[in-house]
C-alpha cells in the first residue's frame, strides 16, 4: 500500500490551517493560499478574506500572469457571506486595483468611506464610545473578564471602521496619483493620515511622503 496520503487526507489534516491565520502571520502566502477545505461551505467570511489577502501577494508565475482575479473572487465570496465586512471590501478594491480596474476600485473604495465617514458616522462613534468606557468601568469596578473582552471587542470595533476608512483613502490616493489627478490625490492621502491619527496608528513613511509628493505637484513643486 502507498504512504502517500490522500489528497482528501491532506485536506482534513489541513483543517485548522483554513483560517490561514498562521501562514498570515508567518508571511508565507504561497501555503495559506494552498490550504482548501473539503467543503466550501464551512468557510466564513474571514475565512475567504484572508484567502483573498494572501492572494494579492502571491506571486508564483504558474498562479498567474498579470491578473489578480482570484483576489477579487475570493473578496467577493467574503462578501457574500457578511456583506458587511469592511476589510473584504478594501481587498477586493485593492485586487481591482491591481488589475487596472480603477474605475471598480474606486466605487469599492466609496463604499468603505461612506460606511465609515467621520462625518455621517460621528454620533455612532460618539456612542460607540460611550458604550467603550462604560464597559471599561464596568471591567474596573466588577474586576470581571467577561467585562474587559466586551470592553475590547467594542475598541477593536470602533477602532476598525477607522483603519478601513484609511486604508480606502489611501487607494484612492494611489489610483489618483497614476491618473494624475494631484489634487485629489492630495486630498486622499490627507484623509488617510486623519484616520490614521484618529485610531491613534503611526501612519507608515510610505503614505507621509505620498502625501508631500501629491502636495508639491499640486503646488508646482
Amino acid at each position: 500500500m502507498s504512504n502517500k496520503k490522500s489528497t482528501n487526507e491532506s485536506k482534513i489534516e489541513n483543517k485548522e490551517g483554513l483560517l490561514c491565520k498562521k501562514y498570515l502571520l508567518d508571511l508565507d502566502w504561497d501555503k495559506a493560499v494552498a490550504v482548501s477545505p473539503v467543503d466550501e461551505s464551512q468557510l466564513t467570511s474571514e475565512d475567504y478574506t484572508n484567502f483573498a489577502y494572501a492572494r494579492c501577494f502571491q506571486e508564483s508565475k504558474d498562479h498567474r500572469d498579470g491578473s489578480y482575479d482570484d483576489v477579487i473572487e475570493a473578496a467577493s465570496k467574503a462578501l457574500i457571506k457578511d456583506d458587511q465586512n469592511n476589510r473584504a471590501l478594501c481587498i477586493r478594491a485593492y485586487g481591482y486595483y491591481l488589475n487596472n480596474n480603477y474605475e471598480a476600485a474606486i466605487a469599492d473604495c466609496e463604499s468603505v468611506i461612506k460606511s465609515g465617514d467621520i462625518e455621517e458616522r460621528e454620533k455612532e462613534k460618539r456612542e460607540l464610545w460611550k458604550a467603550v468606557c462604560e464597559k471599561i468601568t464596568e471591567a474596573v469596578k466588577a474586576e470581571a473578564a467577561e467585562a474587559t473582552k466586551e470592553a475590547e471587542e467594542a475598541i477593536e470595533k470602533y477602532c476598525n471602521s477607522l483603519h478601513d476608512s484609511a486604508f480606502a483613502h489611501e487607494l484612492l490616493g494611489l489610483i489618483y496619483t497614476k491618473i494624475e489627478w494631484n489634487y485629489d490625490a492630495s486630498k486622499r492621502y490627507k484623509q488617510a493620515l486623519l484616520y490614521r491619527q484618529a485610531a491613534i496608528v503611526s501612519s507608515s513613511p510610505l503614505l507621509m511622503d505620498a502625501y508631500r509628493e501629491a502636495r508639491q505637484r499640486v503646488n508646482g513643486g
